[in-house]
């Protein structure tokens, strides 16, 4: 039965409707707002998630539009996910449908004919985004469509906010009041700080919403943990190859989901939810986890969404992709890997535990380091303050006006007063002036006579083109090995870490490289425990000021705890939302960085500490001021000593390094400077390009923008100096990555005295600056080399540095004052050519790279050239056990499916002829330690296990290797029932012992082989065998040979027999290793093929 309170002012059909879903009281945030609504108010709903607020907002407008006759859309929903449209369509619909409303969906996966359909016979609900809306305003069928609408839910209002979302969307309303005269606007936003800046977002040239909200910081339960690795941590992570400390928190995560029930692990990164899951899955495999990303392919997403809210999975890692209200049941629990980073962020993520109205949320943060404690702790306490992050809304950007400008005028606003009156009624262009419009209308080529815009041709075609202000990011698609999609990776990862027979990390599963284009990479399932994790750019949340404030004064209070270590940790744990370790770990921070400067930064002292060449600030800046001081006293320093200088950001302050000879108060700017010292550090910034290329699009300067791109920053800022679109870029920059008043504040407290600067100067560095000295590194260039030539190309430099000592990406670009993105492309072409390797420096998580001594011929190919080549090696279809065995004599160790495919056999004949080849012991199947499968001669078995890079066999494979011994000949089925162990596992352990010669594989059936104990790692046999079915990459052959690219690289280089081929062509640029015969039959092809 519904209760009688705000539910009883709805239509019968309604709480009929509600009762049959099982809904049977109204939450506080509905028992609020339905009255209001139902009033015609706006109103703005601020909750967390599973507080109703849907309901809250579209049961009150189904009920009141019973009242409306016209035809049309009356309610527009806009959401900013299409995954939420989706859900959104069946909760609306059921309600909608029960007063005999339609409603429909109108995103960029939209059929033409559903569209068509929208046109002529309009749903009373369309439920759409910002893009899609920006497509149907101009059309004349679906304008018309428009002008019923009386009603305008704006969902996740808070996602739209600080991105140029928010103002498309802004303007859009605004167009939409002027189709149909005038709406309700209902709100709906997750936690989130400044609600009546957020309220005359939305109102516009409306009525300004009535704010409804919760004070939600009472109503979670958070706390903050800090694990240390046990002995069997360390041991585990040996074996998987990741850090003790990660193994330590993935183990508490599964403790924590055992537990409580089910969980969401929300990580800030892409990279870490890879990460994370794959060592879950490696430390638990019998606990099923997902993983959930953006990255991740839509119909990947929407499975572990429905796999999770079944109860078929007992947790899911993800990014703030599952931070929005997508459906997915109840939680008990929601962790967090890491600091959240902001306060909304950890009451958004949290909020999502319990997802009952009635329920307290829990969650727990797993902090990484010391700091993270602070910066967590912070948090915690700012949350339960009420504290909120206030929304960073962009001023009137210049490019999403460009766009709009050229939609008023398909709408049929001609004159420049007509449009600017429409523009300046929306909240971020609220101070727009004219000659701001008219620098836009300029920048677009168009012309104003007698008080009329006349726009260029293709106007429609440059607002079609621009639909989304979303940045388009370059991607290369993954597949699966049966051609599915399941995600995306960084284009500048895969470039760099990829190549095929390497193991990578995906879907928190391991994969092998099976075959990479220049826009797509093919992976194949592997049995592999860990591959390189992939990485893409732009995932930093910065931490605001305010955190960075409570984090030095959590700081303080814990340096004045008294008495020893333990007592003052436990008293903190007491008192604070901090486990003992974490609390122990905040004290000897804090101690310890008290004791090394004499005193801890804070609101009113500024410590600057210099160890060796570089310089610390501590203050605390949040990321965004320490960004802007950071630029600024950064070009300043390169500027003094005439040379590029390092620069570390973190939101406690920056580190700049190569500055020997300069005090900390000499690489400060002064008040009076550090406008035009940022502001010249912003030309010279590779962020520069970035931001021009995305804005040009929009402001109709594309192609001018494409031709610029190759300067140099600062050429490109003189080449469109005093045009919007450099004005809009340096906006851009600023808006996304800097605070710049807080960083003059500062500068003028420091000034004037207010802000004390204590000057540390040290041997060895304090914790404090190890943890801030940890953030990656940019190099900033000083304005009087900026724009000199270089003596010799960048490849000669590069290769003369290389020569003298080995040396990171990022040592390069500073010693070079060359782009770090420009050194990275060539050290990844120099790779290519097997000119310089890269090593992994594990503590440091640093590449360094080594110029590589040349010692094995290489040869250009084109990709023609290779694809023939690969047609002629070829073999007799197999028809019978001997013609298998020539076959093998002339491919060498080829995998079955492979073998098929060279000889043209039918399916049929082949996997007889294998069968029986096997059986009489001619042929021999070896399982790689890679996940794959080889077929060689029996004779050629002992050039694998000696080709094979020896390593320790693990327990469970002696104890296979023991009972094989006994059993003689069983199956790994067998096996693994009389051990207690999954398939998996003893076929993985089959594998190391046939690796090691103590078994061996004749098709379903191993048999137990005594190993000749006593020899020395030789690979140069398998190699030749590998290579004799054509072509491979150098990882492939290092996968097979279980050992490094480069001791795999010293072997062909020993002999005679491989060259080097660097394959261009067709935009690929590949890099294989074969045979000299194959080499040679290349060159008789070019031979014959010239003119004669």
């Amino acid at each position: 039965m519904v209760s009688m309170g705000a539910f009883s002012l709805l239509c019968r059909e309604l709480r009929e409707k509600l009762a049959e879903v099982g809904v049977e009281r109204e939450t506080e945030i509905q028992e609020k707002a339905i009255p209001l609504i139902l009033e015609g108010r706006s109103v703005l709903l601020i909750a967390p998630a599973g507080w109703g607020k849907t309901e809250a907002a579209v049961l009150p407008v189904l009920h009141m539009m019973r009242e409306v006759k016209e035809a049309g859309v009356k309610l527009l929903y806009i959401t900013p996910l299409r995954s939420l449209n989706r859900d959104l369509l069946n909760r609306v619909a059921r309600y909608a449908h029960a007063l005999g409303f339609r409603v429909g969906v109108r995103h960029g996966d939209t059929s033409s004919g559903e569209r068509e359909a929208q046109a002529r016979h309009p749903p009373d609900v369309l439920i759409t985004t910002p893009e899609s809306l920006q497509a149907i305003l101009p059309g004349r069928m679906m304008r018309a469509a428009l002008r019923a609408v009386r009603w305008v839910v704006v969902d996740e209002v808070h996602e739209f906010l600080e991105s140029k979302r928010g103002s498309q969307l802004a303007v859009l309303l605004e167009r939409v009041r002027e189709v149909c005269g005038g709406f309700q606007v209902i709100g709906l936003s997750a936690t989130i700080g400044s609600p009546e800046s957020v309220a005359e977002f939305l109102a516009g040239g409306g009525a300004k919403p009535e704010v409804v909200s919760l004070d939600i910081g009472k109503r979670v339960e958070i706390r903050v943990e800090y694990h240390e690795p046990s002995g069997e941590d360390a041991s585990s992570a040996e074996k998987v190859g990741v850090n003790p400390w990660l193994l330590a928190r993935a183990r508490r995560i599964v403790e924590l989901a055992k537990a409580s029930g089910r969980v969401l692990v929300f990580t800030n990164t892409r990279s870490t939810a890879e990460l994370l899951s794959r060592v879950i899955a490696e430390l638990s495999p019998d606990v099923e986890f997902g993983t959930h990303h953006s990255s991740l392919s839509r119909d990947i997403r929407v499975e572990v969404e429905s796999s999770l809210k079944s109860g078929f999975l007992l947790g899911v890692v993800c990014t703030s992709s599952l931070q929005l209200g997508i459906d997915i049941g109840e939680l008990e629990l929601v962790v967090q890997y890491g600091s959240p980073r902001t306060v909304t962020n950890l009451l958004q993520r949290v909020g999502r535990a319990g997802h009952r109205a009635w329920k307290k949320s829990s969650g727990v943060v797993l902090a990484e380091t010391p700091l993270d404690v602070a910066e967590s702790l912070a948090i915690v306490r700012l949350a339960k303050r009420g504290w909120l992050e206030k929304p960073r809304i962009p001023e009137k950007p210049l490019d999403v006006l460009a766009v709009q400008l050229a939609g008023l005028t398909l709408d049929g606003r001609r004159s420049l007063r007509e449009v600017y009156d429409v523009v300046r009624r929306a909240y971020p262009y609220r101070k727009l002036t004219v000659d701001e419009l008219k620098e836009v209308v300029k920048a677009l080529g168009w012309s104003e006579q007698h008080g009329r815009l006349v726009a260029k041709r293709g106007v429609w075609r440059y607002y079609y083109e621009n639909l989304s202000v979303i940045s388009e990011r370059e991607e290369v698609e993954v597949v699966d090995d049966r051609g599915q999609i399941v995600g995306y990776m960084d284009p500048r990862f895969v470039a760099l870490y990829l190549s095929e027979g390497e193991a990578v990390v995906f879907q928190g599963k391991v994969w092998i490289v099976a075959e990479i284009s220049r826009d797509k990479v093919k992976l194949a399932p592997s049995r592999e425990h860990m591959g390189e994790i992939p990485w893409w750019e732009g995932e930093t949340i910065p931490v605001p000021k305010e955190v960075a404030d409570e984090v030095f004064e959590v700081l303080r209070e814990a340096s004045e705890e008294p008495g020893d270590y333990a007592r003052a940790a436990e008293s903190l744990a007491r008192y604070e939302a901090v486990d003992y370790q974490a609390a122990l770990s905040l004290i000897k921070l804090a101690r310890g960085t008290l004791q090394a400067l004499g005193v801890l930064p804070s609101r009113d002292i500024m410590v600057a500490e210099k160890v060796g060449d570089s310089i610390a600030f501590y203050y605390p800046l949040g990321r965004r001021g320490a960004e802007a001081l950071g630029r600024a006293a950064a070009f300043k320093a390169a500027s003094l000593v005439g040379r590029p200088v390092g620069l570390r950001i973190s939101p406690y302050g920056f580190v700049i390094e190569g500055v020997e000879e300069l005090s900390p108060r000499e690489a400060l700017p002064s008040p009076g400077e550090f406008e035009e010292a940022l502001s010249s550090s912003l030309r010279y910034t590779p962020l520069l390009k970035l931001a021009v290329s995305e804005v040009a699009g929009r402001l109709g300067a594309r192609e001018e923008a494409e031709k610029l791109l190759d300067l140099s920053p600062e050429q490109l800022a003189a080449a469109i100096d005093g045009t919007a679109l450099l004005k809009q870029a340096i906006g851009d920059i600023q808006h996304k990555y800097l605070d710049a008043g807080v960083a003059k504040e500062v500068l003028e407290r420091i000034h004037d005295g207010s802000i004390r600067l204590r000057v540390a100067e040290r041997d060895e560095p304090t914790p404090l600056f190890t943890e801030v000295s940890s953030r990656f590194p940019e190099v900033v260039r000083p304005s009087s080399i900026s724009s000199l030539p270089a003596s010799g190309s960048l490849r000669d430099r590069v290769v003369a540095e290389l020569s003298r000592s080995p040396l990171s990406a990022y040592e390069l670009s500073r010693r070079l004052g060359a782009p770090l993105k420009d050194v990275l492309d060539l050290l990844v072409q120099l790779k290519d050519e097997g000119a310089v390797r890269d090593v992994l420096v594990p503590d440091a998580m640093a590449r360094i790279w080594v110029l590589r001594k040349k010692g094995i011929e290489s040869a250009r190919v084109a990709v023609s050239e290779l694809i023939e080549l690969r047609s002629k090696i070829r073999a007799d279809r197999i028809s019978s056990v001997s013609s298998l065995i020539r076959a093998l004599d002339m491919l060498g160790a080829v995998s079955p499916r492979r073998l098929l495919k060279m000889t043209g056999s039918s399916s049929e004949d082949f996997r007889e002829a294998l069968q029986r080849a096997l059986e009489s012991r001619r042929a021999v199947l070896v399982h790689t330690l890679a996940g794959g499968q080889l077929i060689l001669l029996s004779e050629q078995f002992s050039s694998y296990v000696m080709g094979v890079k020896p390593f320790k066999m693990s327990k469970l494979s002696e104890v296979t290797a023991e009972l094989l011994k006994i059993m003689g000949a069983a199956t790994a089925e067998e096996l693994a029932r009389r051990l207690g162990e999954s398939t998996r596992s003893v076929r993985r352990s089959l594998a190391e012992l046939q690796a090691l010669g103590h078994a061996v594989c004749y098709g379903r059936e191993w048999k137990y082989r005594r190993r000749v104990e006593s020899w020395e790692w030789r690979p140069h046999g398998l190699l030749l065998l590998l290579l004799k079915s054509g072509p491979k990459t150098l990882g492939y052959l290092a996968r097979v040979c279980n050992a490094s690219r480069d001791e795999v690289l010293e072997a062909l280089e020993s002999t005679r027999q491989v060259v080097k081929l660097i394959v261009r062509g067709r935009g690929v640029r590949r890099v294989l290793y074969c045979l000299r015969s194959h080499f040679n039959a290349i060159l008789e092809a070019r031979e014959r093929s010239r003119p004669r």
